[in-house]
């Protein structure tokens, strides 16, 4: 497996990670279950460890591809630099699910709390990270870039 075949095994991991743990966490405050709230934490503090290798995976992808044809080292940079901000909200909303474990453990109004402050946390956390997804598949995607435009393949412009 090559660095940047690592990288984009990973990097959907926050984003649906932090997706599953929201609804669950909305799925037990709605129908006041405390093992599905318990099982949306446990999805945040999972994903907050998967984010770690998915963000460190980014610098040797980089590196694997930077030298490619079709490759826009823009979109690559603002990946990058965007990239911090989601390691930054799965790290914020792990935390805080154990914070809401260890809590919940004595006072079920503790465990509701914290799962809505997780809930709040991962809704923030899947918007910067579908940006930073969608600025990562502008390296090596035109198609998706905005302002794009269909080409037809240079065989078939030949041949008009």
């Amino acid at each position: 497996m090559t660095p940047a075949h690592i990288h984009l095994v990973l990097n959907h991991a926050p984003l649906f990670g932090l997706l599953g743990a929201m609804l669950l966490l909305l799925g037990g405050l709605l129908r006041k279950s405390h093992d599905v709230i318990r099982a949306g934490l446990l999805v945040a503090v999972a994903t907050a460890i998967v984010a770690v290798p998915a963000y460190f995976s980014g610098e040797n992808a980089e590196e694997s591809i930077e030298h490619m044809q079709g490759v826009n080292e823009q979109a690559m940079e603002e990946h990058e630099d965007a990239a911090t901000w989601v390691l930054v909200a799965s790290s914020a909303a792990g935390i805080v699910a154990l914070a809401g474990f260890a809590l919940g453990r004595s006072n079920e109004q503790h465990l509701r709390t914290g799962a809505t402050a997780v809930a709040l946390v991962a809704a923030v956390g899947i918007g910067i990270a579908g940006y930073v997804n969608n600025l990562g598949g502008q390296i090596r995607h035109p198609e998706i870039s905005t302002g794009a435009t269909a080409q037809a393949p240079a065989a078939e412009q030949d041949a008009d």
